[in-house]
């Protein structure tokens, strides 16, 4: 699964002028370790982002990261976003610490 890890996100890489964004998956013995190992392994000259193991939602929010460098409509989305997620951390750790409380 390593070399298929590697040899898949270097054809990306290859193929592509875009920015890559590497996504190691929980598919073998070794939790996703092995494809981890070899996409962050990548050859110099050869730039790839590597999120975490199975970590496609970060990637996600990487690849709009991106695009909203380039487009307002994009960033205002994307940071109208994190307001929301904050918030809702927020709420949750109010509710959490209501149900504690002796």
């Amino acid at each position: 699964m390593q070399v298929l890890a590697q040899r898949l996100t270097y054809l990306v890489w290859w193929r592509a002028s875009l920015p890559v964004i590497g996504i190691p998956l929980n598919a073998t013995a070794l939790k996703g370790i092995d494809s981890l190992l070899a996409i962050v392994q990548m050859p110099s000259g050869m730039p790839v982002a590597t999120m975490a193991v199975d970590g496609a939602k970060n990637a996600a929010l990487f690849a709009v990261q991106i695009g909203a460098a380039f487009n307002k409509d994009l960033k205002k989305q994307y940071q109208q976003y994190r307001k929301d997620m904050a918030e809702k951390v927020l709420a949750d750790n109010a509710e959490l610490q209501g149900a504690i409380k002796l």
